[in-house]
């Protein structure tokens, strides 16, 4: 049987640490006050990251919601770790991994990285091309590790399919670390991957 949702969550919180409530499992009382979920905008520039042109890695889709956008208040940057596929390989399905920079979230660049060889140039944006496995994944900044070399993380599929951490000091030149990273039991909502940080989780599936 599958666990049950938990009735309670205990919140690891210190003062000037900023807490989001998503769904007041942390809350213990609430008087005159209530949750309650904005309705979204479309933005009229929507695609903002459109896909790319006929001949690029990111051809037929740029799937950012297969990734990770994230505000990154020290470079004063939105940056975005995205999965694309070519349109020639639309019968294969060879998902890699790009990168984008944009300094309002609406307007994106696809810088020239000069990391991975596609098509006989490195005159693209992509991050890794381990195909033919998937090489998609989500991003995140981890400012609570003290190593500046595991500042940026990137989890990837390994040959078993499994989630495995790459490493960077900047959010673009990546290592892996060569092992799968753990998992928490499983829940009703699916796999779990553990950060460094005990109190802090995010889902992968």
């Amino acid at each position: 049987m599958p666990a049950a949702y938990p009735e309670s969550v205990r919140l690891a919180s210190t003062p000037g640490r900023s807490v989001l409530f998503a769904d007041l499992l942390e809350v213990a009382e609430m008087h005159n006050a209530r949750l309650v979920v904005t309705s979204a905008t479309k933005h009229p520039a929507n695609p903002v990251l459109p896909a790319g042109l006929i001949g690029r890695w990111d051809s037929m889709q740029a799937s950012p919601w297969q990734g990770t956008v994230l505000w990154d208040a020290e470079d004063g940057l939105f940056k975005c770790w995205y999965m694309g596929i070519d349109a020639e390989e639309a019968g294969i399905q060879r998902p890699r991994t790009g990168y984008a920079t944009s300094n309002d979230g609406v307007a994106w660049d696809r810088p020239d990285l000069g990391i991975c060889e596609y098509k006989g140039s490195r005159a693209n944006n992509l991050l890794v091309d381990n195909t033919p496995r998937r090489t998609n994944g989500p991003c995140l900044k981890d400012i609570a590790d003290p190593d500046p070399d595991r500042r940026y993380k990137l989890f990837l599929p390994d040959e078993n399919e499994n989630k495995e951490i790459w490493n960077s000091l900047d959010g673009i030149h990546f290592t892996r670390e060569g092992k799968p990273s753990l998992t928490s039991d499983r829940t009703p909502d699916g796999a779990y991957r553990w950060l460094p940080d005990p109190e802090a989780w995010f889902d992968v599936h």
